[in-house]
């Protein structure tokens, strides 16, 4: 059985050593927790807007499932709001079918519209931390913090793993509270806080 490879890593912050004692921990920790961290976006009616958001709270991942959201989606009254909304939940079925590219393209047009915009972007963040494309990751769920999450936890979450590739520790420690803070009975980040130690600087 591998055995995660323990490293140690440090950073001076106001007086205090934050230094991180293993790094794979996170790694593991990161493939069960790092997600799309918004939940499907809530269509009403009896549109097949509605249908779409019913298969992304399902996870359906089906090819009738992604059908019913091109339907909705080629509605010419679907008001802008909805719109934004399915585009996200289209977005959210086409990564469960492995489409990343498509997923893509649905949370970057979602992210045109007000108020969809900050959970499109908490996506996007979320596909490129996936893709261990840090900054682009950073980025994005910068933007995502920026505005209203439903969800705003995971955000945090997946921002802290962002921060601490890019060598970040205190950013990502703050995400890592913060998250933890927002979601008491969430373990993931809990888990990823005890890797921290913070100790008083010496003089020499």
């Amino acid at each position: 059985m591998h055995r995660p490879t323990c490293r140690v890593r440090f950073q001076t912050i106001a007086g205090m050593l934050l230094i991180i004692l293993s790094g794979n921990i996170s790694a593991q920790i990161r493939g069960k927790s790092v997600a799309l961290p918004s939940d499907p976006v809530i269509v009403l009616g009896t549109s097949f807007g509605e249908v779409c958001y019913q298969h992304a709270i399902a996870r359906d991942g089906s090819r009738g499932a992604l059908e019913d959201c091109n339907t909705a989606l080629d509605d010419v009254t679907l008001i802008e709001p909805d719109k934004a909304a399915t585009l996200i939940n289209r977005g959210i079925i086409r990564n469960l079918r492995g489409d990343t590219a498509g997923a893509l393209e649905d949370f970057n047009a979602a992210a045109r519209f007000e108020p969809a915009a900050s959970e499109a972007m908490a996506n996007i963040g979320a596909m490129h931390i996936s893709s261990r494309q840090w900054r682009d990751a950073l980025n994005a769920l910068d933007r995502a913090l920026g505005g209203t999450l439903t969800l705003p936890q995971r955000a945090h979450f997946n921002r802290a793993v962002a921060r601490e590739e890019l060598g970040d520790l205190r950013g990502a420690f703050e995400d890592y509270a913060e998250a933890s803070r927002l979601d008491p009975a969430w373990e993931a980040p809990q888990l990823e806080l005890q890797r921290f130690r913070r100790t008083p600087v010496t003089g020499r």
